[in-house]
This record gives C-alpha cells, sequence and structure tokens, in this order.
C-alpha cells in the first residue's frame, strides 16, 4: 500500500501519525513538545494517550501526566513510545519548532525518527537505504526494528529480506556498533 502524502490545509502541512491502542513508537522531524504538551496536543485531537516514554541507551523513562516524574523534551530525530487506551490519528505539524538537521546515532540499542522528505511524502528510506544512509557517514548500523501490531520486525543489514518502509512520524530502534551523526 502506499504512504499517504504530508498533508496541506490552509497554508500549513501536516503528517498523520497512526496512534495504536496500547503501545506506537513514533518520531517527530523537529523539536517543539516536551513528553506533557505533546501527550496534551495528541488528545486535543480525540486521542486517549495516557504516557510517553523513552530510551536513554540503558533505560526506559516514563512520563505520566499527574504521576510525577520528569517532563522530558521531545527531540526531533528520536523516538518514543505512546501508550494509548484507544486507536486515534493525530494530525501533527509539519514543521514546528527546529527542524532536525543532523540525527546523533549512539553505539548499541538507539530510536531514532526521519525528517520529512524533500519531495512531500512521508517516507523516502527503507530500512535497508536508511542503514546504508547512516553507514555512509561513518554509522556502524546493523539492525533496523519497528513494533508493529504488538510485536517486532527486524531488518538485518546484509540480508535482502524484510525491508520495510522508514516512514515519517514513525519511531525505529538501531543496533549500531559506533556512535555517529547521520544528516539526512
Amino acid at each position: 500500500t502506499p504512504v499517504p502524502p504530508i498533508t496541506s490545509s490552509g497554508g500549513s502541512s501536516s503528517i498523520v501519525i497512526a496512534i495504536s491502542a496500547g503501545t506506537t513508537a513514533i518520531s517527530l522531524p523537529y523539536t517543539a513538545y516536551t513528553a506533557s504538551t505533546l501527550i496534551a496536543a495528541m488528545n486535543a485531537n480525540g486521542g486517549t494517550v495516557y504516557e510517553v516514554d523513552k530510551w536513554n541507551g540503558r533505560n526506559w523513562q516514563a512520563y505520566v501526566p499527574g504521576a510525577g516524574g520528569n517532563d522530558f523534551q521531545i527531540a526531533g530525530g528520536d523516538s518514543y513510545f505512546v501508550k494509548a487506551k484507544s486507536a486515534s490519528n493525530w494530525s501533527a505539524p509539519a514543521s514546528a519548532g527546529t527542524l532536525v538537521k543532523t540525527v546523533r546515532v549512539d553505539k548499541g540499542w538507539d530510536m531514532l525518527g526521519v525528517p520529512a522528505c524533500k519531495d512531500g511524502t512521508q517516507s523516502c528510506f527503507t530500512a535497508a537505504s536508511l542503514a546504508t544512509s547512516i553507514n555512509g557517514q561513518g554509522g556502524g548500523v546493523a539492525e533496523i526494528d519497528r513494533w508493529v501490531n504488538g510485536s517486532w520486525q527486524a531488518y538485518l543489514v546484509g540480508y535482502s529480506f524484510n525491508d520495510f518502509p522508514i516512514i515519517v512520524g514513525q519511531g525505529y530502534f538501531i543496533r549500531t556498533t559506533k556512535n555517529s551523526n547521520w544528516t539526512p
């Protein structure tokens, strides 16, 4: 099935991000939200998001409104898990705040997302071409995983099977052998 384009209406464009009941991996191509303001924005559009989690390379950090905890910054190019009671679609602004120009890729397991495509579509990479792009700039990507219907699907570098599309607004776990900076 084709990936939907970034939609435009009244001079502004948006990225439609499908939020599943349960856990969804998301990313944004810019820094404009904290965990609390992201939950508020998603729920203002009919969502039922109650938690945002971020991976720091070793541990998960969770933000749940009203439960205390650190209300962390949502960074462009990073990926997060949002937990929701029911499925919804969030029309996120296509550009807000500071757009990511370089994505930091940390050794080990890291979570990332991709910026909007230059041609206005929501997919300009596959798992294989993303790994090739990052590795071509000094990275060491060995695996890219996506969360689909409650389970992980993995693409292993060097193998032709399971080369899935990388979609703007979705989040991905990657395993890499070294630190690098990637400029899309």
